[in-house]
């Protein structure tokens, strides 16, 4: 979803004057943070998801620790930067969607309703079979519901979203907005 965000987001901002090259004047702090986040959360991931070793078990079964670890540094960089347009909504948002994913034992709950209005019957088969390691369905158990992926919506391609999603977008297209079409950049 952040991919058609900025897409869109450049495209708005191109349209309404704007130039690319002033987005090369933002300044983002704290970006070591941001990326050992980045791949701690990644590399935890990919290794669940490539090995059956004890050690792929143990990240698993810490998953929670792992996103309070790797997403308190995204959001540590972030906040060295919520001086930015868009930033503290952005942090908002991913704040909101960690929280549920935290309670929910490291995975995003997803609406079956959403998915099947979507039409998202591949989607909805692998989430059945609970094979997924960072989404599950959401059941009588689903903590925070109202934060989960429960949003169907269809436009690029069709997904179902959670109100963290909104706000983190919303952040983002906001920041490139403000850099891009900024008369200031250009003097």
């Amino acid at each position: 979803m952040l991919l058609e965000v900025v897409l869109i987001s450049l495209i708005i901002a191109l349209v309404r004057g704007g130039s690319l090259k002033n987005l090369t004047y933002l300044h983002i702090d704290g970006i070591g943070y941001m990326l050992i986040g980045v791949i701690i959360y990644s590399f935890s991931i990919r290794y669940i998801a490539n090995s059956n070793s004890e050690f792929s078990t143990l990240l698993f079964s810490n998953l929670p620790l792992i996103y309070i670890l790797s997403f308190g540094l995204i959001l540590f960089g972030l906040y060295k930067n919520k001086h930015i347009t868009g930033i503290k909504l952005s942090m908002a948002g991913i704040v909101l969607n960690q929280i549920v994913i935290i309670l929910n034992g490291g995975r995003m709950p997803v609406s079956e309703d959403a998915l099947l209005r979507l039409n998202m019957l591949d989607q909805l088969k692998i989430l059945q079979q609970d094979i997924v390691i960072t989404h599950t369905l959401i059941n009588s158990s689903t903590k925070l519901y109202l934060l989960s992926d429960i949003i169907p919506v269809r436009y690029i391609l069709p997904k179902v979203i959670s109100i963290g999603d909104i706000l983190l977008s919303i952040g983002i297209f906001l920041m490139i907005q403000k850099f891009a079409t900024s008369q200031d950049m250009l003097q």
